[in-house]
């Protein structure tokens, strides 16, 4: 493993610019990058709880099938209040 990293040393160095970009970025636009992180999360959400409806769905009869349901139901009902 660690002779990989080695030689992808690159991918690592990018991986730790790209953090520190990101974590200045939330120090000089605060606003902006809270709003931006509330509207990731509510399209998160709202994937999760339509995937746990397909989800479901393809239960069909199993005795989960109804949990997850109401699952994904108060999953999409959160993401339409964020």
């Amino acid at each position: 493993m660690s002779a990989a990293l080695a030689r992808n040393w690159w991918a690592v160095g990018i991986r730790a610019l790209s953090a520190a970009v990101f974590a200045l970025s939330i120090a000089v636009f605060p606003r902006p990058s809270v709003a931006g992180l509330a509207v990731m999360l509510a399209v998160y959400i709202a994937a999760d709880g339509a995937l746990a409806i397909l989800a479901g769905r393809a239960a069909g009869g199993d005795e989960r099938w109804s949990m997850l349901l109401f699952e994904g139901t108060t999953s999409l009902l959160l993401a339409c209040v964020i």
